[in-house]
């Protein structure tokens, strides 16, 4: 967008189908002999966006702003054909939005970069099978973070970062 300023969008899907089936026999002096056939399958969706805006006031300031969206979605289902194990049908949801901005500084031998992320994230699992087994979880951190960078004339920095 100009000789100043920088406009990046990056997407991404992934999808991940798995299946898997097992015989298992066991055999014993003592107990006998047992089978055991169990077959899992799980679909798995993966939907990303980052957009970032960054721009340049001088050669000396300049500044980057963004904002972050994933969403995951997914199910599993596990089965037993003897039904002595109990199965297992889930489902899977997580969604993360993020807004991010940082301010960098440079002077002479010295340079600052600091920055601000919140991040609000929604997820649950739900258990299909038994309501007791299910998981909700929403909260929202915010993540500062301050480098401050020493250059010297010899091309040995010094870098003193938090995150």
């Amino acid at each position: 967008i100009g000789k100043q300023s920088l406009l990046e969008i990056y997407t991404d899907y992934v999808n991940k189908s798995s299946g898997r089936k097992q015989d298992v026999n066991e055999k014993s002096d003592k107990y006998g002999s047992d089978e055991t056939n169990s077959s899992n399958h799980a679909n798995y969706n993966l939907y990303a966006c980052n957009a970032t805006y960054s721009h340049t006031i001088n050669s000396h300031k300049s500044y980057t702003t963004g904002i972050e969206m994933s969403s995951v979605t997914g199910n599993s289902i596990l089965n037993y054909q003897n039904n002595k194990l109990q199965g297992n049908k889930s489902k899977t949801l997580e969604n993360k939005i993020a807004c991010f901005a940082s301010y960098k500084l440079k002077l002479k031998m010295f340079s600052v970069n600091a920055g601000l992320r919140y991040e609000q994230v929604h997820s649950k699992y739900t258990d299909c099978l038994n309501n007791d087994n299910d998981i909700k979880r929403n909260y929202g951190n915010l993540f500062p973070s301050v480098d401050i960078i020493y250059s010297m004339h010899n091309g040995i920095t010094n870098d003193l970062s938090y995150r």
